[in-house]
């Protein structure tokens, strides 16, 4: 997909995407609730009775499995939800969910068509085998599996902690013993062990132990044997009681008062009275576990009274079974010893088992974001998560404070005051060092710059890591202990604080062999001394460079431009202008995806640089023809760029030339002129030569080899290729890597190579970006060309891996290749308001500029709106676009546009209506204007492999036959033949759908249904396809229902 819009100027000029504007399309996507919602709500009855229907007509391949019979409500609703996922699926069969899930197939019949609640655990299976969101369905099998007349238990929604989960889950369900959760504060233990005890098949008794002043004795006991009084207003305790020795009601007044009036009254003082409450408590837990599952859940055991914690081991230390989950907090200072020492004691004994629970991850912080409701845009997640450290309270809490520089919710902040009580000013002095840096730091660097000497430095860090407050890495370096100390640190700085450690800071590092210039700089600013951050600016933007990472590059740039010494014509070392550096910020941002931020620039340059010598008036020059090119018109664009030109051919030869004349070749293409493309190109090439720039030079010969390409010269487009590599040494140029990746798979898409080739081709260009960890432009290109080849092919789940998590969220017209890829996925997998909502999005965002420059992607967004039904905006967007570029673009380039516009023409019309005829008219006129070379062929159909000129001209002869009310099934069968030797399966499928809907007009039901059966094979993962197949099929079922015979 190389059109104007996937070109732009990199570094040199050569190939990026142009964005006219930048604005902000806010795109609502469903969540996981509105998302298991909709799925949930069912089938209505006549769609249902269409899908037997079309089992009855085609069977085989295509199946839709029975539905058990149930009254409405949540179970109805998770069928119905499961069904639509096997559907949307494409149907997958018993054996091959069995073979991905590891159970058998009659087990996964059960989960479809039995009326009995499926177990969690096989349902989860089925739903990850089948690409489904597991959340949403577990929130409908917690649903349907409350018990009748009660209320659902919903679980607390957390992120991550599946298979803590799970053992919290067994170990209530079927344990015995003491389960432990541990972990620091905030890290989620309560949440855990309600989210565990909510559907389990036992009554859980919870109990509650509280830090208070004056310890109450058997306070979350209390609370664990009112937790299952309240449950049934006292039945089933009073019918336990009955079944125990008279004297435990006796032991246990004190504890319930309601069991006193029962209780046998106690003869004589009893002086083992600890030993009796305890024996009375075993008696009555086991008591209560024979007539129903008991649970014992006891919250916060590090504030436990001692008479609990003595409980608790004796009956670990008895036969009894009953299973107890605990928490406990972990390296909290004010747990007194003789708990922490209880707690040793137990985790030794056999019948004790622990869970620690850890800071989550990013990806279970992004989840946990978004079970909170938040907007997951950009990189909002892993901000959060370095803050928080993957602490879920604290991620729930900033979750209402998102913006960089909101304050710390007031919680957050008392908790992290809190710490720094108490401490001396030495200690503070070194807590203030590591926040001020951020980072940690090595025992010298911190002796150096807090002035203490080295055995008071080491007591201060030894009281601080008392204090949890600092830690000790792998490394030996010393460091705050949670990145939001470092926060909380910075904010209590006094006026004139915070300059001091940014001096001491940027002396120490910036002195060391292996300085980072961006840290360095950052603490000269700190330290408000500009005429020394400068130099370190620059040389951090020259460091973002040489690793490519072209954000940080640009925002270097911009830093020391804003800092340029008024008096000074060149700043660091070696030397650069002011114009060289603000060339230096455009590119950057240009190749980071900021392309607003850049034409600013652009257009801001004479005012911010003044007079310029010639060769810098060059390549300003360069650059306003394209970003005016891509805001105002080609034209324009092509104007200026001559004048950029004109004025490199009056200097001394330059590369900026080559990227120059690479710039014009966009523009020329743009405008439909390939043949005059094709030509500067090679001029570009051979100038890149006579320069001397072996990068410049292989950009240029790349190009070539495009022009090459989709003018049908295949082999010869491969050699040039290969003669471009061959002129840098392999793995000297990354970003050349990507760039002649992008050609190269655009190439082989253009002449209908395999997926298997095109990704051949991909997967070191995405290797080299994953490495370097670069993601521009030219990534997202290489990326969308891979995801092209895998729909193709119709491994639609395969292209949405590449594709889904990148592209949540709003789209971003800077990205345009990646939410342009997500809107043809989203209709493929049937959620084509989705993908119409995305699709108007990127045109509203592009304006009036996407008017015919990129065929392929106006033929995307039309067949959105194909499978949206509405054809008649699909043939609006294609025609006036072929009529402007057909005459100057390579057939194979044209061919695909004028088969969508041809499909639209003829759903959106009757083939005799006036309109009709207009259509037929124009297409016709549109193929007969296509270029043709000497010899009267079509210009790129010379080379192209036969197979995929066959499939293009067979199709092209269906749809206008289709159009013109003359569809044969001769046609349209050759057509899917055609498609199908090149697997191309959904393009197969959709004509052998055509063929059989001729069929069923000339009446040939027999002859319909094999077609249909064939299509539906084949048109897996491409749900609004098997939607039409299905349909047609079930008219075909109902046809026959209802004849006499």
């Amino acid at each position: 997909m190389i059109g104007i819009m996937r070109r732009s100027h990199s570094r040199g000029g050569e190939l990026e995407k142009h964005s006219p504007t930048r604005r902000s399309v806010a795109l609502q996507l469903q969540g996981p609730r509105e998302e298991a919602w909709t799925v949930g709500r069912g089938l209505e009855d006549s769609e249902r009775w269409s899908r037997v229907l079309f089992v009855a007509a085609i069977g085989g391949p295509v199946s839709a499995l029975p539905r058990p019979d149930l009254p409405s409500g949540a179970h109805r609703d998770l069928v119905a939800a499961l069904h639509d996922l096997h559907h949307r699926a494409g149907w997958p069969s018993l054996r091959t969910l069995a073979a991905e899930t590891g159970v058998s197939h009659t087990t996964v019949s059960k989960v479809f068509s039995a009326p009995i609640l499926p177990r969690w655990g096989t349902l989860e299976l089925l739903v990850e085998a089948m690409d489904g969101d597991t959340t949403a369905f577990h929130a409908l099998w917690l649903s349907a599996s409350a018990p009748a007349g009660h209320a659902s238990h919903h679980e607390p929604r957390i992120a991550g902690r599946r298979t803590e989960l799970a053992a919290v889950h067994r170990h209530l369900e079927a344990g015995n013993g003491l389960l432990l959760v541990t972990g620091e504060a905030g890290m989620g233990k309560t949440a855990l062990v309600e989210s565990a005890s909510a559907d389990v098949d036992c009554f859980v008794a919870r109990g509650h132990c509280l830090p208070l002043s004056t310890e109450v004795p058997m306070l979350p006991i209390v609370d664990a044997l009112r937790c299952i009084l309240d449950s049934d207003d006292g039945r089933w305790l009073d019918e336990a009681v009955a079944g125990c020795p008279g004297y435990v009601g006796s032991a246990l007044a004190e504890l319930l008062p309601k069991l006193a009036a029962a209780a046998e009254p106690i003869r004589q003082r009893d002086t083992t009275g600890r030993q009796r409450l305890f024996v009375s408590i075993a008696s009555l837990l086991r008591s209560l576990a024979s007539s129903h599952p008991l649970g014992l859940l006891v919250e916060d055991l590090h504030w436990a009274d001692t008479g609990t914690l003595d409980l608790l081991e004796h009956l670990l230390t008895t036969p009894q079974r009953l299973a107890v989950v605990g928490t406990w907090r972990v390296e909290d200072v004010t747990t007194d010893a003789g708990h922490v020492e209880w707690f040793a004691r137990m985790t030794r004994l056999s019948k004790v088992r622990q869970i620690e629970l850890l800071p989550l991850s990013e990806g279970e912080t992004r989840e946990q974001l978004s079970l909170l409701g938040v907007d997951l845009r950009d990189d909002l997640a892993a901000r959060v998560h370095s803050r928080t450290g993957g602490q879920p309270l604290f991620t729930e809490q900033l979750a209402a404070h998102l913006e960089d520089d909101a304050p710390l919710p007031r919680l957050l902040r008392d908790l992290l005051d809190q710490r720094f009580a108490g401490i001396s000013q030495a200690a503070w002095s070194i807590t203030r060092a590591l926040g001020v840096a951020d980072r940690s730091l090595t025992a010298d660097v911190l002796v150096a710059v807090t002035g203490l000497p080295h055995e008071r430095l080491v007591g201060e860090l030894h009281e601080l890591h008392g204090r949890r407050l600092v830690r000790t890495t792998r490394l030996g370096a010393a460091e705050l202990a949670h990145p939001l100390l470092a926060e909380a640190t910075r904010r209590r700085l006094v006026a004139g604080e915070a300059r001091q450690v940014h001096r001491a800071l940027a002396g120490v590092l910036g002195a060391e062999p292996d300085a980072s210039p961006a840290e360095v700089a950052t603490h000269w600013e700190g330290a408000a001394e500009p005429g020394r951050e400068i130099a370190w600016r620059i040389a951090a933007a020259r460091s973002s460079a040489e690793r490519y990472a072209v954000a940080g590059e640009a925002e270097q740039w911009l830093r020391a431009l804003q800092i340029w010494p008024s008096d000074r014509a060149t700043a660091g070392t070696p030397p650069v202008t002011r114009a060289e550096a603000y060339l230096a910020a455009m590119d950057a941002l240009r190749v980071s995806l900021q392309f607003d931020r850049a034409a600013q620039m652009s257009d801001e340059s004479g005012d911010r640089l003044g007079a310029v010598d010639p060769l810098t008036r060059a390549h300003l020059l360069r650059r306003a023809a394209d970003y005016r090119g891509q805001r105002e018109g080609p034209e324009v664009g092509l104007a200026v760029i001559e004048e950029a030109i004109a004025a490199y051919e009056a200097l001394p030869v330059d590369v900026g030339m080559v990227h120059a004349l690479l710039r014009k070749e966009a523009l020329l293409q743009a405008t439909g002129r390939y043949v005059e493309a094709g030509d500067v190109a090679r001029l570009a090439a051979r100038v890149g030569e006579r320069v001397g720039d072996a990068r410049a030079q292989r950009t240029a010969l790349s190009w070539v080899a495009w022009h090459e390409g989709v003018e049908g010269f295949q082999e010869q487009a491969m050699r040039t290729m290969r003669r471009a590599a061959s002129l840098v040494p392999a793995g000297s140029d990354p970003e050349g890597d990507i760039r002649q990746a992008v050609l190269l798979t655009d190439v082989l898409l253009q002449t209908g190579s395999s997926a298997d080739d095109v990704e051949l081709a991909g997967r070191p260009a995405l290797e080299v970006a994953e490495r370097w960890k670069i993601e521009s432009y030219h990534v997202l290109l290489v990326r969308s060309n891979v995801v092209r080849a895998r729909i193709r092919q119709g491994r639609v789940a395969e292209a949405a891996s590449l594709v889904d998590l990148a592209s949540e969220g709003p789209v971003d017209i800077d990205r345009w290749p990646l939410h342009l890829d997500r809107a043809m996925l989203d209709c493929l997998r049937g959620h084509v308001d989705l993908a119409r909502a995305r699709a108007t999005s990127l045109m509203d965002g592009f304006g009036d500029r996407v008017v015919g420059d990129d065929l392929e992607f106006l033929s995307d967004v039309a067949t959105v709106h194909l499978w949206s039904g509405e054809p008649d905006k699909a043939v609006a967007m294609l025609l006036p676009a072929l009529d402007a570029m057909v005459e100057g673009t390579p057939a194979n380039l044209t061919r695909p546009a004028l088969l969508v516009a041809a499909r639209g023409a003829a759903e959106a019309t009757a083939p005799e209506s006036p309109l009709g005829r207009h259509y037929l008219d124009t297409l016709v006129t549109l193929a007969a204007r296509l270029p043709t070379d000497q010899g009267g062929r079509e210009r790129g159909d010379r080379r192209i492999p036969a197979a995929y000129a066959r499939a293009l001209s067979a199709q092209w002869t269906a749809e206008i036959a289709r159009l013109s009310g003359a569809g044969t099934v001769a046609r349209w069968v050759a057509s899917g033949d055609a498609w199908d030797a090149l697997s191309r399966p959904h393009d197969a499928a959709y004509c052998w759908w055509q063929a059989a809907q001729v069929a069923l007009q000339e009446g040939q039901g027999t002859v319909a249904t094999k077609l249909l059966k064939r299509a539906a094979r084949d048109a897996r993962e491409h749900v609004p396809l098997l939607d039409a197949i299905t349909k047609t099929a079930a008219g075909i079922a109902q046809e026959s229902l209802n004849s006499p015979e």
